[in-house]
């Protein structure tokens, strides 16, 4: 796929709620990457694809320290 995609484009091409989109992009910490034109917020899918992979992979790791710390209790 080539080109941008608006929020709710985004939200179809994902399968996430409008509403979890724009609080995604407003996250302090780790935003949706985005391009704003005026008041057009557009997203390159690859981008998104790329964000989302990173965040999978920081959910995975967080999810294994808690793991751990679990395993450390016993």
């Amino acid at each position: 796929m080539t080109g941008y995609l608006t929020v709710c484009e985004l939200a179809a091409y994902s399968g996430l709620s409008r509403a979890t989109i724009w609080r995604r992009i407003s996250d302090p910490v780790h935003p949706i990457p985005v391009f704003r034109v005026g008041r057009r917020v557009l997203v390159k899918p690859a981008e998104f694809d790329a964000w989302l992979e990173r965040e999978r992979r920081r959910q995975a790791a967080r999810l294994d320290d808690v793991v751990a710390k679990v395993r450390q209790l016993f």
